[in-house]
């Protein structure tokens, strides 16, 4: 019986370990929670096997392996509603939720965050609440109702300043930001990124710096200051290298092609 609850803990601190490092680090994150999948099988630790099996599915959200994160969220879930971990299931609903957004199934998106809410107020899951209503934000973002996004954003913002949580401060400026971009408010929008990367520089969330970056700079691009633009594109091109995010590089390449363009067009003018 020692020796079942020995290696139970050192399951939990395998999956502590991953959960805290899964924004900043998915690579380490998913190292340590596909660590703990063999121990949990071996002594038959239930709990341990699903918290591994939702921080390895936010791992392959992060790379866009959907179908794999699926299959994750899917055994995970089976273990979390027989043992009834409504915290568990509020993690898994959002991820859930954020995997139908990205196959563009917004009604499915928003069905599976507002579950994640409820449950996340009904277990006082605080942290947990900041995310879902920042996702909530960002799905109603892609369906264009920015009233309603900017709403569940600040609410989320407010929410993460309370609680002391920089990491979703961040992110929630930058997509506020990100919407005063998409209606051609450029200053306030650079305003939020600025904030948005400070918040992100101090949470050491290399991944949403360099978002963070290359948003300014494309920012920069359209309020006409093309030294600038190039600079923070740059700089967001080296990171996105650094951490192998293929997405961030794609971005950043593709925006300083069009800054190139442009500002050879108005040199020659």
């Amino acid at each position: 019986m020692q020796e079942q609850d020995s290696l139970e803990q050192k399951i939990d601190n395998l999956n502590s370990i991953a959960w805290n490092n899964r924004v900043n680090d998915s690579e380490k994150a998913m190292q340590f929670s596909q660590e703990a999948f063999p121990l949990s099988r071996q002594v038959n630790y239930k709990k341990g096997l699903a918290d591994a099996l939702v921080i390895e599915s936010f791992g392959y959200i992060r790379t866009s392996a959907f179908d794999k994160a699926t299959i994750s969220l899917d055994e995970a879930e089976s273990i979390y509603k027989s043992s009834e971990n409504i915290r568990g299931l509020a993690v898994l609903n959002e991820y859930k939720g954020i995997i139908e957004r990205y196959h563009g199934n917004s009604a499915a998106s928003l069905e599976y965050i507002y579950k994640a809410l409820e449950q996340s107020r009904q277990t006082s899951f605080t942290d947990n609440e900041v995310t879902n209503l920042y996702q909530l934000g960002v799905t109603y973002r892609h369906l264009a109702n920015y009233d309603k996004a900017l709403e569940y954003l600040y609410m989320s913002l407010s929410l993460a300043r309370k609680i002391n949580f920089p990491l979703m401060e961040a992110y929630n400026l930058n997509v506020i930001g990100s919407i005063y971009f998409e209606t051609a408010d450029y200053k306030q929008a650079l305003e939020y990124y600025k904030q948005g990367l400070i918040m992100r520089k101090q949470s050491g969330d290399k991944w949403g710096e360099a978002g963070s970056l290359n948003n300014i700079g494309f920012t920069c691009f359209k309020l006409q200051d093309y030294t600038e633009a190039v600079d923070y594109c740059d700089r967001s091109l080296a990171i996105a290298k650094e951490t192998g995010d293929k997405k961030g590089q794609a971005n950043s390449l593709l925006h300083l092609a069009e800054i190139y363009s442009k500002k050879m067009i108005f040199q020659h003018r």
